[in-house]
């Protein structure tokens, strides 16, 4: 049992008393002088010790931990967010900044999984499935979109057009209706045509000499191929060449070889296409019709050792080809050929789509002016070579 301490209230003496002794009286052993001890406290009944509030510093402390780690986690969603839509802004902006838009879409992809390891599950699995998603969709989209706005401009001029010939015709009549009889007839007035493309002057006799051996590089002519694998158009880039007296068409590793006389033909049929693509486009209807045909070679260089190299004269048949009412395209395709060595093998040079772009660079690349400048521009660099032999 524990002693109970005191001070003597007279002399302040320090006591101690044993427990049981208390409420009894005593004296103080210093002084003499008597003092009652004070009552034991009865005893409580036991109750639970309650909870003591959290102080209001540790909560406070705590707090900013927690919205931290809230930070952290929304951080991996938000920055794959923000790599998304600048993927998509760049891919939209123009598809050859791939080394931009590219690394984007990557880190989205990244950070998309980060978020779902972070629980983050319903906005990582979204952002997820819409980068892996999204980017073949504008592949296919924008050029698509691009194309379609290009023609329903030239289409809208078209119409335009039409109607300021429908309303001018009135205007003459009544003008000339209004005349005197005694003054002569004045000249009719044109009707304003409709929107044509350039007018391009072709002139295939006396052409430049070349050595031979050597190609002057004309033009580099935007088209377009088929894939098969994606089942859409994608681009291709045609490098045509002069070579004093022929003209060579490349479409990567194959291509194909034109006369003066079959370029002179190819001329007449791009000339026809155009024609027809401007009143198709004024009438806004789709067509699907042949043009004419030319005889071209074709050559190719990537095949194995007995089809290393080849050339073949073929026949290649244009047509005229609407994807929808407002673009209208031209299509080469080419006879199949066959080994002279093995009966089983052939080749056929792929088919090939031109837009009214592409055509207006052909077109320009086979125009004398063209034609006379850039063999000027090969033979100079030929000369500046020579002087490093």
């Amino acid at each position: 049992m524990s002693d109970y301490k005191f001070d003597c209230p007279h002399c302040g003496q320090s006591l101690e008393a044993p427990e049981d002794m208390l409420g009894e009286t005593i004296e103080c052993p210093s002084c003499g002088e008597t003092l009652d001890l004070p009552k034991p406290k009865p005893a409580s009944p036991h109750r639970p010790r309650p909870q003591r509030p959290r102080p209001q510093h540790i909560q406070q402390h705590t707090q900013p931990k927690q919205t931290v780690e809230t930070n952290v986690k929304q951080g991996a969603l938000i920055g794959g967010v923000v790599c998304f839509v600048l993927g998509v802004i760049m891919m939209c902006a123009s598809l050859w900044t791939v080394i931009v838009y590219a690394p984007l879409f990557l880190a989205a992809f990244v950070l998309s999984i980060v978020a779902m390891a972070q629980k983050r599950i319903a906005g990582g699995v979204i952002l997820l499935v819409l980068t892996v998603a999204v980017p073949p969709i504008l592949l296919i989209a924008v050029p698509s979109f691009k194309a379609a706005r290009s023609a329903a401009q030239e289409a809208a001029q078209a119409r335009v057009a039409v109607a300021a010939t429908v309303e001018n015709e009135p205007e003459v009549v009544r003008t000339a209706a209004a005349r005197e009889p005694s003054e002569p007839e004045p000249k009719p007035q044109a009707k304003p045509a409709l929107p044509t493309d350039p007018v391009y002057r072709f002139s295939f006799t006396s052409l430049p000499s070349l050595p031979e051996g050597e190609e002057a590089r004309l033009m580099v002519v935007p088209a377009y191929h088929y894939n098969d694998v994606w089942e859409m158009l994608g681009d291709r880039e045609l490098r045509v060449t002069f070579g004093g007296e022929k003209f060579y068409v490349y479409v990567e590793s194959d291509g194909f070889i034109l006369s003066r006389s079959a370029v002179q033909e190819l001329v007449n049929l791009m000339e026809k296409y155009r024609d027809w693509k401007t009143k198709a486009l004024a009438m806004g209807t789709t067509v699907q019709k042949d043009i004419g045909t030319l005889s071209v070679e074709i050559f190719w260089k990537n095949y194995d050792e007995e089809w290393h190299w080849g050339k073949r004269p073929v026949t290649a048949a244009c047509a005229f080809f609407s994807q929808n009412k407002q673009r209208h395209q031209m299509t080469m395709q080419f006879e199949k050929v066959g080994s002279t060595q093995n009966e089983y093998i052939d080749h056929r040079l792929e088919t090939i789509y031109f837009d009214s772009e592409g055509v207006n660079a052909f077109l320009e690349a086979f125009s004398r002016s063209n034609i006379d400048k850039k063999v000027a521009e090969h033979k100079r660099q030929k000369q500046l070579e020579s002087q490093f032999q």
